[in-house]
């Protein structure tokens, strides 16, 4: 994966570039060059899968009743793997087009393919491990073949040819992606291997503790991910059309969108934790819970803005920097946290609590800053913009608290009803909160367009 991101982590920004500077000759020749880039690491990855395995019960530990199994499944993961590779170039069509939506219909379509062919496969045959791997794989082949048709749609003049492959491009395609892998190890060393730590250093029970409590601020997390993807298309055709202004405006206007819905499950979690944790967990201690996802959280509340604009890195090729900040910072925080669990009483709370701090100093002291001088404006650009976030998040935990002292929490009904109330009054006073009156005009007439598409 790291080294398909390499490849292809900023792919689609050339391409957009290109295109929308009205240069489709020069767009052809990066889209064919990097399906070409992607086909011969596939095949390349399709030996490395063979031997794997092949020697898959000496590379891990397998029971031996489950050797075949195991290696079925692992078939249909690595199959699933090659066959994305090659067909990686579709995917840009519905960001040239700056049709993200086409993008959440076809995982729709494709989750739901996976859930049934689950429930049949369970349902009707003797439990297999493999199954989990029919059940990616196949959806895997329907949203490639959907990519495919989203790309014939939207970007016909777009064509791969033998002829506009070049090793050039791939090398100036490489050069840039590169640092997008290293970004990937820096955030690999903040937020992926703190449950192997709390495995080898503290204890499995701790782990698994751990692991419950990452579990909702990771699906948070996922969400301000593909609201960063959905902005980053409209940021990036503004930026090929060489208005700078308008550029910027974007930037901002993405920003405080994200941050006007980001704020709310992130607040919602750290008011109603406990109470949440309680009916969802009732064998563990739900308020070592509640803590251990503010602390996990701390980082999201400026995270869910800055990541809007940390794009700003990738689009004018600045990608070196901020993964190099990123690396940083991971290095830092595992260290950090390999000290204090080996030295101090803190345990848990240590690995769950130092990559928040560092990822909050990383933004505050760098990503923010940075992203405005690479565009030639003030370092404080943006801070106020960033900081709103945390000003949303106090006055949405005061509305929350206020909410537990009115209505009761015993129950699910009760949760979805506190949740939803919660929800409503949260975007209400978000609007002010966050939204700059320029925003909210822009937010409303998108509501009120889509209302009416619906009527």
């Amino acid at each position: 994966a790291l080294i398909k991101t390499a490849l292809n982590a900023i792919g689609s920004r050339f391409i957009i570039v290109a295109f929308h500077q009205g240069d489709v000759k020069k767009a052809n020749k990066y889209y064919s060059s990097l399906f070409y880039g992607d086909l011969i690491l596939s095949i390349v990855f399709s030996f490395l899968s063979i031997i794997c395995i092949w020697q898959l019960e000496h590379l891990i530990n397998i029971s031996d009743n489950l050797v075949t199994d195991v290696k079925i499944l692992f078939s249909f993961i690595f199959a699933n793997f090659i066959f994305s590779t090659a067909a990686t170039v579709f995917n840009s069509a519905p960001y040239i087009k700056n049709k993200i939506y086409l993008q959440s219909i076809r995982d729709i379509q494709s989750s739901l393919i996976r859930a049934v062919l689950l429930v049949v496969l369970f349902s009707l045959f003797e439990p297999k491990i493999f199954f989990l791997g029919i059940a990616s794989f196949i959806p895997g082949i329907v949203v490639i073949l959907y990519n495919i048709y989203y790309k014939s749609q939207l970007v016909p003049e777009l064509k791969v040819k033998r002829t506009d492959f070049s090793w050039s491009t791939i090398k100036e395609l490489v050069s840039q992606g590169v640092w997008n892998s290293v970004s990937s190890v820096g955030t690999l060393l903040l937020t992926s291997l703190d449950l192997l730590i709390a495995n080898l250093f503290i204890s499995e029970a701790d782990m698994g503790i751990l692991s419950v409590a990452k579990g909702m601020p990771n699906v948070i997390s996922g969400l301000a991910g593909t609201l960063g993807g959905v902005f980053f298309s409209a940021m990036t055709i503004d930026y090929a059309s060489g208005d700078t202004n308008k550029f910027i405006k974007t930037i901002k206007q993405s920003t405080l969108m994200t941050e006007f819905l980001m704020t709310i499950p992130l607040s919602f979690l750290i008011i109603y934790g406990k109470e949440f944790y309680t009916l969802w967990q009732p064998t563990l201690d739900a308020e070592q819970l509640q803590v251990l996802s503010i602390l996990t959280c701390m980082g999201f509340i400026l995270y869910a803005g800055a990541n809007v604009v940390s794009s700003i890195f990738t689009i004018t090729l600045h990608v070196k920097e901020s993964s190099i900040s990123v690396l940083v910072s991971g290095l830092i925080s595992i260290t950090v946290t390999l000290v204090l669990v080996k030295f101090t009483n803190l345990g848990v709370y240590a690995v769950a609590g130092v990559s928040s701090v560092v990822t909050v100093i990383r933004i505050l002291g760098y990503t923010v800053p940075y992203s405005a001088k690479f565009i030639g404006k003030k370092k404080s650009t943006f801070m106020f913009i960033i900081l709103k976030s945390l000003t949303s998040t106090i006055v949405l935990c005061g509305l929350g608290f206020l909410m537990k002292l009115i209505i009761p929490f015993n129950s699910w009904f009760d949760m979805i009803l506190s949740a939803a109330i919660f929800s409503v009054l949260s975007l209400v006073l978000n609007m002010f909160v966050v939204l700059d009156k320029e925003t909210r005009t822009v937010f409303i007439g998108l509501v009120k367009s889509k209302l009416k598409k619906g009527n």
